[in-house]
């Protein structure tokens, strides 16, 4: 076991590829190509990968990630973790007695960070019920909360006294200055001023904000439609402003919507710039935003017609280190 290196790339690549990703009514398999490293480093400011190595072929067979960067924890600035990325070989996807030793590599290699979470996909029940049980040398899961995820498009515009423009990084930081738990402290790594977006009310004032950006080396392709989707992919479904599906085999044109914000959390006002947004972007299939349960602006998506999917929030439990609770939290959809 040691920390992957730039040289490690196209194997790291190839482990991603060969995982089934998700499997269900809408099956997606999700890769990082070219470079998983860059990928990874790209939604923190640094990235910890441990990997493991078969001794006799020096063939890459596991691996692990955790993102690293600045958060909001409890009000104040704190090294957090997301740990994402364990994947093995398909030969090498029993052996389940190797995981605690990846995560005490991983935690000796990440000395500064406070708090760690994760998320796991609800219908993931094999990995919930390996990672949700106490096992020896095993960090504890702590449930938060169910997040979700909502894909969405809007295909018309909207009508409003209210004005679309573009912002900057320093007028976001400064509309979101009351973060939530696990917002990034400043921006989120990897935005520009291209991304940021406010609504304002006629006489300028700010009223909602957000980013939009498409992440980085990071793909979705959709490999089979099943259940209720094995017809309705067939048909033209986003002229009824549902997302566009895209074709089986064929990758997602997506952006994601970050560092959500509005004037007293008025999900009105957070609804009217999830449309506007979508329309400016009504050339892709979908854009992604999440939200965990009970979040105030969880009724912003009312009318807007989604393909959603569930995960899980957890801390995840070493020795000396923090955990959550569900209120105030704002979990970035492009860690996902």
């Amino acid at each position: 076991m040691e920390l992957a290196t730039s040289e490690d790339a196209e194997q790291l690549a190839s482990i991603y590829d060969s995982d089934d990703g998700f499997q269900g009514d809408i099956s997606v398999k999700f890769t990082r190509y070219p470079n998983p490293m860059e990928s990874l480093a790209a939604e923190g400011d640094d990235v910890v990968i441990p990997v493991v190595r078969d001794g006799e072929t020096g063939q890459l067979v596991g691996m692990g990630a955790c993102v690293l960067r600045d958060a909001w924890v409890d009000g104040e600035p704190c090294r957090v973790g997301y740990l994402t990325g364990l994947k093995a070989l398909p030969d090498f996807r029993g052996w389940v007695r190797i995981i605690p030793q990846v995560y005490g590599f991983m935690r000796e290699n990440t000395p500064d960070v406070k708090l760690y979470y994760t998320t796991i996909l609800t219908e993931n029940t094999l990995a919930r019920k390996l990672l949700e049980r106490e096992h020896p040398g095993m960090p504890h899961y702590e449930f938060v909360g169910e997040y979700q995820t909502h894909c969405y498009r809007w295909n018309r515009p909207v009508v409003s006294r209210n004005r679309l423009r573009q912002g900057t990084l320093q007028e976001l930081s400064a509309l979101n200055a009351k973060p939530r738990n696990l917002a990034a402290v400043g921006v989120s790594p990897g935005v520009t001023d291209d991304d940021v977006w406010v609504l304002s009310s006629s006489d300028g004032e700010p009223l909602s904000w957000c980013t939009v950006r498409v992440p980085a080396l990071k793909q979705y392709t959709v490999t089979r439609y099943g259940g209720r989707y094995a017809n309705v992919a067939k048909l033209p479904v986003h002229w009824l402003g549902y997302p566009r599906l895209p074709g089986a085999g064929t990758q997602a044109d997506y952006a994601v919507v970050g560092d959500l914000g509005a004037r007293d959390d008025d999900p009105r006002l957070v609804r009217e710039l999830l449309k506007r947004v979508g329309w400016l972007n009504r050339n892709r299939h979908f854009l992604m935003v999440g939200l965990l349960d009970g979040h105030p602006h969880e009724s912003a998506l009312s009318g807007i017609r989604t393909v959603d999917y569930s995960s899980r929030l957890y801390t995840v439990g070493f020795d000396g280190c923090l955990s959550l609770v569900s209120d105030g939290i704002s979990l970035d959809v492009g860690l996902l």
